[in-house]
């Protein structure tokens, strides 16, 4: 879980360099359509250029401390290129020459625009493949060789039996998350939630019909991982209607 908030948080360190660096073509735009003035465009730009160098420093300096080598050597360059311009004071643009100097302003930043987007990309791409290891269920030998708590093959093999007594396939909902009906125990009524939120909750699930061993090993992997968190509580399965129910304590 740790890895997919490093993601999302250099997500939006991102995502910040890019409206920086837009922000900076569109004030190029305007001079060169001459909607503003030389000055205006250039206190514009360079009021943002420190912000920009930051931000990216910043990213950098995160993608260190949490371990991301491939990721912060990749932003290395990006970070020299701006070291550069700053110890050489040129990292501010000149009213007197932006003009003269427009267009190698814009590539400038179409090629800063392109490094970011690549590196969003790749950003995006991390934090699906993280969210998908994640909802992907374990096997009982794995649970069993990290040493989990309240583990057993017997254990295993009985949840296991009891949820595999039908194929019928259960929809799923499009992030790939099951649902199934959880009755609220203040209100006594039943309402759909995942499957993750019910077994967080109470650890009571209900399922109106038989389900594939495909889903029953994600409902088993959830009750094991819960159980690492707290074994205090049991785990209560109701099959098939309320009226039948098994219910298993932890060995």
């Amino acid at each position: 879980m740790g890895d997919i908030w490093t993601w999302l948080i250099s997500f939006f360190f991102l995502i910040a360099l890019v409206g920086i660096i837009v922000y900076q073509l569109a004030c190029l735009a305007d001079l060169e359509l001459d909607y503003i003035n030389l000055h205006d465009s250039a206190s514009r730009i360079n009021s943002v250029v420190l912000p920009e160098f930051i931000v990216q420093g910043v990213l950098c300096v995160f993608y260190l401390i949490t371990g991301h080598w491939f990721m912060a050597i990749l932003c290395l360059p990006y970070l020299y290129y701006n070291f550069q311009l700053y110890s050489k004071r040129q990292h501010l643009v000149d009213v007197t020459e932006i003009f003269n100097l427009l267009n190698w302003e814009k590539k400038k930043r179409l090629f800063k625009l392109a490094y970011i987007i690549l590196n969003l990309f790749l950003t995006i791409f991390c934090c699906s493949i993280k969210l998908y290891s994640g909802l992907k269920p374990q096997s009982a030998s794995s649970l069993l060789a990290n040493g989990y708590q309240n583990l057993n093959k017997e254990f295993y093999g009985r949840i296991h039996k009891s949820l595999e007594s039908g194929r019928s396939r259960v929809k799923m909902m499009p992030i790939g998350t099951p649902r199934v009906p959880y009755r609220n125990r203040e209100e006594g009524t039943w309402q759909w939630v995942d499957i993750w939120n019910a077994l967080y909750r109470e650890r009571v699930i209900f399922i109106g019909q038989n389900i594939d061993e495909e889903f029953s090993n994600q409902i088993l992997a959830t009750m094991l991982y819960l159980d690492t968190l707290d074994d205090s509580r049991r785990i209560y399965m109701y099959l098939n209607g309320p009226g039948a129910y098994s219910k298993f304590s932890y060995l």
